[in-house]
């Protein structure tokens, strides 16, 4: 009996003991934030001008004349049971165990969390910082300073600047290595200034001279290369280029000319002041060089286009008849050159502030019977032109036009069949052209009745 009532003593003892150990576990885990710990990072206002967000690590229930500033205590987890000091916030998802032998609560990182270096404390978490467990007043200052002022460089310390230094190398530096790799690296300044002192040299040499006039073609499309090229000096060697005794020469010069004048004012009038117009004009009225004729109109069409003074020049040189010494050819070829000048004098006709009468020059110098020749061409896109150049023209050209009602009335059957068969496909491009050319049959058969 004596043994029994031992063994109920034994029993209640530690059922007492086990239930004291669950109430502090349930304590220790469901308080995040111990007694006396609430608030314990606080952001203090600061009467200093310099108020950049930084911020002070204060103690709570302190006398606020006497505040303490204190080291920022933060339980960092680790894959080891570790004590859990009085008062010390730890964070969810750990293990967290009571040691009953030593009478005190420890946690540890969760099995599956292993290299986890981030902490987490309701809405707070950080970064483990394994070389050091506590953060001070003035380290927190400095990193969020760092923080706000990240992308401020300008006073980077030396140290930092060589660094950066070392992962962007100089553009000297860059060129120096590529020159010991035997590889040219130059800016186009220096590319265009090395073409012109070879164009200057090549003498005679055809082919150097035709490799030289190559690479600038390629670089003379952008207009700040041509540009330098004509403050330069090169303008003038190549307008001589167009008068070379080599035809190929002529077209590679008559090329680059073109690509250096397209939409470039400041090239165009030093091309003008240098004589490139003269003797473009002159090119085109003595070579009967289909490819030289297509480069020299290339080039004459770049150097006119709005520039009004180059377009009076072109008329007072005999442009329109250098032009019109196209029409000498009956070849296909010939006729795309010729559809080519009509285009280039169409445009002309509307662009604005024009400072001539083209239309009047053009009816003189026999404009009028050629245009409608180019009914014929063979392609939708060529009769195009023709047309509009025809509306254009038709206040000037109104008793020559009416010789060609035959041919719009047969182009006008020709584009109304072709019209009803591009509804099907949901198109409008016929339709377009049998409305244009019924446009004109009109405007000429009611002119020519008045």
């Amino acid at each position: 009996m004596p043994m029994l009532l031992q063994s109920i003593k034994v029993v209640n003892l530690m059922v007492l003991m086990l239930f004291l150990g669950c109430a502090f576990y349930s304590l220790c885990v469901h308080s995040e934030t111990p007694p006396g710990r609430e608030g314990a990072l606080t952001v203090v206002e600061t009467d200093e001008d310099d108020n950049d967000g930084i911020i002070s690590i204060e103690e709570n229930g302190e006398d606020e004349g006497n505040k303490k500033v204190e080291e920022y205590d933060v339980f960092y987890p680790t894959r080891e049971w570790q004590t859990v000091k009085k008062g010390q916030a730890i964070p969810k998802g750990l293990h967290v165990r009571m040691n009953l032998e030593k009478g005190v609560t420890e946690a540890k990182l969760n099995e599956d969390e292993g290299g986890n270096k981030f902490w987490q404390a309701g809405s707070h978490q950080g970064m483990v910082n394994t070389d050091k467990k506590s953060f001070s007043r003035d380290e927190l200052k400095k990193a969020l300073k760092d923080f706000k002022s990240h992308t401020d460089t300008s006073g980077q310390d030396p140290k930092s600047a060589a660094e950066v230094k070392k992962k962007f190398r100089s553009y000297n530096d860059l060129k120096k290595d590529f020159e010991e790799m035997n590889i040219a690296m130059k800016t186009d300044g220096e590319i265009i200034s090395d073409l012109l002192e070879r164009f200057k040299k090549v003498g005679s040499d055809t082919d150097a001279k035709l490799n030289v006039l190559t690479e600038l073609e390629y670089h003379l499309h952008k207009i700040d290369n041509a540009q330098l090229f004509s403050s330069m000096g090169g303008m003038s060697l190549l307008v001589a280029s167009l008068n070379d005794t080599s035809p190929k020469i002529q077209e590679e010069a008559a090329l680059v000319l073109g690509s250096a004048l397209q939409s470039n004012p400041k090239v165009q009038i030093s091309a003008i002041e240098h004589g490139a117009m003269h003797q473009l004009i002159k090119m085109l009225s003595t070579t009967s060089s289909t490819t030289l004729q297509k480069k020299t109109l290339f080039a004459l069409s770049s150097l006119a286009r709005h520039f009004p003074y180059a377009q009076k020049k072109f008329l007072e040189l005999g442009g329109l008849a250098a032009l019109k010494r196209l029409f000498d050819d009956s070849s296909m070829d010939a006729q795309k050159l010729q559809i080519k000048a009509l285009t280039f004098l169409s445009d002309l006709l509307v662009e604005k502030g024009i400072e001539f009468n083209l239309k009047s020059s053009m009816r003189e110098s026999g404009w009028c019977e050629l245009v409608p020749q180019l009914l014929t061409a063979p392609d939708h896109d060529a009769r195009e032109k023709v047309l509009n150049a025809m509306t254009t023209l038709v206040s000037e050209c109104r008793p020559t036009f009416t010789s060609a009602v035959t041919s719009l009335e047969s182009l006008k059957s020709e584009y109304e069949a072709l019209a009803l068969d591009e509804k099907e496909e949901g198109d409008d491009y016929f339709t377009g052209l049998a409305q244009l050319v019924t446009t004109m049959l009109s405007t000429v058969q009611r002119r020519d009745e008045l």
